[in-house]
C-alpha cells in the first residue's frame, strides 16, 4: 500500500503533466479557430467554444489538484486535503476523457 506522501507526489506529477498537455491542446484549438476569417469564426464559434471552455476547465482543475497536493505536502496531517486532492485529480482525468470523447465524436459523426 503506497503511503499518503507517495500518492500525493504522484497526483502532483500526473496533474501537472496533464495540465500541460491540456494547455497544448487548447493552444492548437485556439490556433485552428484563429485561422478562420471573420465570417468563418462566427460560423465556427458554436463548434469550438464548448470544447475550448471544457479544456479551460480541465486545465484549471488540474492546477487545483496540484495546489491541493502542494498544500498537503506543506501540512501532511490533513486528511481533508489528501482526499480533496484525490477527488480533484480523478475529476480532472474524467473531464479530460470526456473532452477527448466529445472531440472525436464531433469530428467523426456521420450524417
Amino acid at each position: 500500500m503506497p503511503s499518503h506522501k507517495e500518492v500525493v507526489l504522484a497526483i502532483m506529477g500526473a496533474a501537472t503533466g496533464l495540465a500541460g498537455l491540456v494547455l497544448v491542446f487548447l493552444g492548437i484549438l485556439v490556433s485552428a479557430f484563429e485561422s478562420y476569417d471573420r465570417e468563418g469564426k462566427d460560423a465556427a464559434r458554436p463548434k469550438f467554444a464548448p470544447t475550448a471552455w471544457l479544456s479551460v476547465a480541465a486545465f484549471v482543475l488540474g492546477l487545483f489538484a496540484v495546489v491541493l497536493a502542494i498544500a498537503w505536502l506543506l501540512r501532511p496531517s490533513g486528511n481533508a486535503l489528501y482526499f480533496l486532492a484525490i477527488v480533484a485529480f480523478l475529476a480532472d482525468v474524467t473531464l479530460i476523457g470526456y473532452v477527448a470523447v466529445s472531440v472525436v465524436r464531433g469530428e467523426f459523426r456521420t450524417g
